[in-house]
């Protein structure tokens, strides 16, 4: 098709567009375009569809069924050229106030999809989406418009959506967008509403955000924020609460600014469930129909993470149940604090970042004891050890046989077995480059087993609680009361059980 013809097609759209849009869209178009456009208007409206070309006569159907002059059929979805794919060329050459100014007048769906276009559609993809006669037609208009190869741009859809006025709008575009394409939806989502619009909400409502967050999560996510954020977050912690942020926030050294993300995202899709929940009433970018469990989970303010459900995070797979708000940079903050710990010194190896918290121990006939410090300890087997294990805040104790003490920084044998109480954590560091992993409150694990040979595959044995996991032998085991986990070397998964040994698998990387 020659490049003259683009006057016929644009004609259609000149006699289908409402006047609104259509005043507005032949606005961008370059001059003589334009006018060759309005010139063949009147003759196309008198032609009959037999007298248009193959291209025309699609393009005429679309506009029809957009319109509402006929019923979408599953023969217009499969249409090779959309009346979406000419909007979206022509504004790829408008401003951003041009291109908002008009997409905003379009129909619902015709506005989502040009909004789908424009964020994940480079000139590459129409070159391997359409077939030879359509493509010419989107060259030409391409070379009519002054337009070379370009990619696809998340960032123009963002700037359109933050032109549109009204969080419904916003909301019914993000929704059709992730249903398209997740990953570009997630940038858009950060890219309108990042963390530091949590300053925006009203206290009541930012109170109910932070409240089911954690300790340490809090921390992460409050690296590097602007002052009147972190000014904003403060005021709303509870007494008790602010005053442990400030205490435990200088013991935290340098961190990735990856893992603050991470962090801050995670946050993020908190206060997006808790919208779509009905639990706060600013939206914050979230999603239609995305749910979750957005309440507290035991454990009090601050303590353990709460569970969700969320496919915002890319490469995370909920296995069973709800997926826990606990994230992988808890796994940092645990080997941060064993850092920490060793330069403390070996005088204070008993000691706790926070020196808060007691464990609650069981005993290897089933019966509590309340732990009411360290006891002094019968010299240790001889066995080969396995694991190092280092206290990271509230109270960890070593079970090893009959003997109960402070973990504090100790070496772990076949057996052992390591119990947190509510404020309680523990990294352990798996010998031979096996593996690591960080033990969250109120959890008993169990290092290796003491009746296995020494060069049996290594294992670790979850009773009650949570753990991460990181994976660098895929020999590795994890045994729970109804399940035993391996993975590929470099994963990284969240084990959690319940008192009633519910298993719930989150894997944050590699497979499992």
């Amino acid at each position: 098709m020659v490049k003259e013809d683009l006057g016929r097609i644009l004609a259609l759209l000149d006699n289908h567009l409402p006047s609104p849009v259509r005043s507005r869209f032949f606005a961008v178009l370059p001059e003589a375009l334009r006018k060759d456009a309005q010139g063949k208007a009147e003759a196309m409206q008198e032609l009959a569809p037999e007298n248009l070309s193959i291209v025309e006569q699609v393009l005429l159907r679309d506009l029809e069924v957009l319109f509402g002059e006929e019923e979408a059929t599953s023969e217009t979805v499969a249409l090779p050229i959309h009346v979406a794919d000419v909007l979206t060329l022509v504004l790829r050459k408008a401003s951003i106030t041009q291109g908002a100014d008009i997409v905003r007048r379009l129909p619902e769906g015709l506005q989502a999809e040009v909004l789908h276009l424009i964020a994940t559609h480079s000139w590459s993809v129409w070159e391997r989406r359409l077939d030879s006669l359509e493509l010419s037609v989107m060259m030409s208009l391409r070379e009519a418009m002054g337009l070379q190869d370009f990619p696809a741009s998340p960032n123009f859809t963002a700037e359109i959506l933050h032109h549109q006025h009204t969080p419904g709008d916003v909301r019914r575009n993000l929704t059709y967008l992730y249903e398209k394409e997740p990953d570009s939806t997630a940038f858009i989502q950060n890219y309108l509403y990042g963390f530091e619009s949590l300053a925006h909400l009203p206290d009541r409502e930012l109170q109910i955000v932070l409240k089911g967050v954690d300790h340490w999560d809090l921390i992460l996510a409050m690296r590097a924020v602007p002052t009147n954020v972190r000014r904003k977050v403060l005021a709303n912690l509870s007494e008790r609460r602010s005053a442990l942020f400030v205490e435990d926030e200088a013991t935290l050294a340098d961190v990735e600014a990856d893992q603050v993300e991470m962090v801050q995202h995670q946050m993020m899709d908190r206060a997006r469930l808790l919208y779509e929940s009905g639990g706060i009433r600013t939206y914050l970018g979230s999603i239609a129909g995305q749910d979750g469990d957005t309440g507290q989970s035991e454990g009090g303010e601050g303590g353990s993470p709460v569970s969700r459900k969320s496919h915002m995070m890319q490469g995370k797979r909920e296995v069973r149940g709800k997926l826990g708000f606990g994230i992988a940079a808890l796994v940092l903050v645990g080997s941060l604090g064993l850092v920490v710990h060793y330069g403390l010194g070996q005088s204070q190896s008993s000691q706790s970042l926070s020196g808060k918290g007691r464990a609650a121990i069981v005993s290897q006939t089933g019966g509590e004891v309340a732990a009411t410090g360290s006891e002094s300890a019968p010299a240790r087997s001889n066995a080969q050890q396995v694991a190092r294990a280092a206290t990271v805040s509230g109270k960890a104790v070593l079970i090893s046989g009959e003997t109960v003490s402070d973990l504090g920084s100790a070496a772990l044998l076949p057996g052992d077995r390591i119990s947190t109480d509510q404020t309680g954590r523990a990294t352990v560091d798996l010998d031979d480059d096996v593996g690591g992993l960080q033990v969250e409150p109120e959890s008993e694990v169990e290092v290796g087993a003491a009746d296995l040979a020494p060069l049996a595959a290594p294992q670790l044995n979850l009773r009650v609680g949570n753990i991460w996991v990181r994976v660098n032998d895929p020999a590795l085991a994890v045994r729970s009361p109804l399940a035993e986990v391996t993975a590929s070397k470099g994963a990284l998964y969240h084990l959690r059980i319940t008192l009633n040994a519910t298993t719930i698998l989150s894997v944050h990387g590699g497979t499992v």
